[in-house]
């Protein structure tokens, strides 16, 4: 899935640039470079968001399946041996 939201921004972003270098030669109006862009961005941020609810799932489920912080570890009792040391 993660590939499939890379590829889709990769190709949004070289349309672009397309447009743009169109746009640069006289073959293209400055709207397209602006639509472009905007679809560009328009599939990053998607793709973040994508990202996001992914991750909250996925600390869903492991919250879910019993996973966390562990709790502290209780204090040790004191045994009340001193070590003797001879001098």
């Amino acid at each position: 899935m993660w590939v499939v939201r890379a590829a889709a921004a990769t190709a949004a972003r070289k349309a672009a640039d397309l447009s743009l270098t169109l746009y640069r030669d006289g073959a293209s109006s400055y709207l397209d470079v602006v639509t472009a862009q905007s679809a560009a961005l328009e599939a990053e941020g998607l793709g973040i968001a994508l990202h996001t609810r992914q991750l909250a799932a996925d600390i869903d489920l492991m919250l879910a399946l019993g996973g966390g912080r562990a709790a502290a570890p209780e204090p040790r009792a004191k045994s009340g041996f001193a070590p003797y040391y001879a001098d």
